[in-house]
């Protein structure tokens, strides 16, 4: 993107019917993968510590889809009838929690939703917060059994060299397919044509923007060196039980001292739970989800 002054590199968050789509307040991304494992990682809690059916104590951090994440919560109380949840829900990227909980379909598809919280059987409580040390600041006066963490690690935009061997884009919808039999050569509209058509005007956008000159590409980059103690230190300390990480890359997730019992990839994030080995909850982990 270029301004009036300055170039701003915007990256990339996500993607709505095949386009990507760019937003420029944090390097994350906005999909709901990993999201599933919530009602499947609770399960599992249940059956490690079956005494907590009367009350689960779980939080998240940015979590990209509040309400897929309560609907889980809900499906997963009916299935092991459990009592009551609390959840709390921490934002450090300055969303609107509200917002997004007036997305529930009180009275339709949610209206048993709705109920459960009418009776204070889901419990929610949403947090605006500037950091994840500030959510582990709240997390030590209230603890939790099970907290879920997205995209916690820090990515960087270099740039890298083109790949000019892409004759089709999976941004375009191809319709024009030929091959000539003298010449044996094919060609694909627009998709081949980098001249013309919808791939075309975005390689000469790019261009005048001088995003890709010298045979560059703005792409996003792994920072396996950034600080994660705010995050990792939570089960260290005691105050969370299970910790849960779901990210992109979770490699530069690893808590000392911490077991790790589940691994499970959800499209483009992968989610990693560990226990925390202390004895202040009896029994023992049931295998990892896979």
């Amino acid at each position: 993107m270029t301004g009036t002054s300055e170039d701003k590199v915007l990256p990339c968050s996500g993607n709505i019917e095949m386009l990507p789509t760019f937003e420029n307040k944090t390097n994350r991304y906005l999909g709901d993968d990993g999201s599933q494992s919530i009602g499947e990682i609770l399960t599992r809690w249940i059956g490690f510590a079956p005494y907590t059916k009367s009350e689960i104590r779980i939080c998240s951090v940015d979590a990209p889809d509040l309400i897929a994440n309560i609907r889980a919560i809900k499906s997963f109380m009916d299935k092991n009838g459990c009592e009551r949840v609390v959840y709390d829900v921490y934002l450090t990227r300055r969303q609107n929690g509200n917002t997004e909980l007036s997305k529930l379909d009180y009275s339709g598809k949610d209206y048993e939703i709705g109920e459960f919280i009418r009776q204070s059987k889901i419990v929610i409580s949403i947090h605006n917060v500037e950091s994840a040390r500030e959510v582990k600041g709240a997390l030590a006066k209230k603890p939790v059994h099970v907290a879920f963490y997205f995209d916690q690690s820090a990515y960087a935009i270099e740039f890298g060299p083109n790949n000019k061997n892409l004759y089709i884009n999976p941004l375009v919808v191809t319709y024009d397919y030929d091959f000539d039999e003298i010449q044996h050569r094919g060609s694909i509209f627009p998709s081949s044509e980098m001249d013309s058509g919808l791939i075309g005007d975005y390689h000469k956008m790019m261009k005048s923007a001088d995003v890709i000159s010298n045979n560059m590409n703005p792409r996003t980059t792994y920072n396996g060196s950034a600080d994660m103690t705010a995050v990792v230190s939570t089960i260290q300390d005691g105050i969370v039980q299970w910790l849960v990480a779901a990210d992109r890359d979770t490699s530069n997730y690893d808590p000392q001292g911490a077991i790790p019992i589940g691994e499970k990839g959800y499209d483009r994030r992968m989610v990693n739970v560990w226990l925390n080995p202390l004895p202040v909850w009896q029994g023992s982990p049931k295998l990892p989800f896979h």
